[in-house]
């Protein structure tokens, strides 16, 4: 049996093909997944102010509002929101 020109061209376009699938996978990067329960942790903080250099954050767990310095990556505890229209409520830390 007699391979013509036409044969040999197709069965080569897919050996190409197919090495291009097999290989597929070692050119491609890897998705990286964050861990479930990293989203969860921090699902209770709410923001709720930002300036040029400060971040203020409120904790919806028990009302605590810190105010977290972005240039010197410090936090301050500012008080806790006990009812709304009233000061902040201070307790010693």
């Amino acid at each position: 049996m007699k391979v013509d020109l036409f044969t040999k061209v197709c069965l080569l376009f897919i050996a190409i093909f197919l090495g291009i699938i097999a290989l597929y996978p070692f050119f491609t990067p890897e998705i990286a997944h964050g861990a479930p329960f990293s989203e969860q942790k921090l699902d209770y903080i709410e923001p709720i102010g930002m300036t040029f250099a400060l971040g203020v954050l409120l904790d919806t767990r028990n009302g605590d509002i810190w105010a977290y310095d972005l240039d010197n990556l410090s936090a301050q505890y500012c008080g806790r929101l006990e009812e709304l229209g009233k000061p902040l409520f201070r307790e010693p830390r």
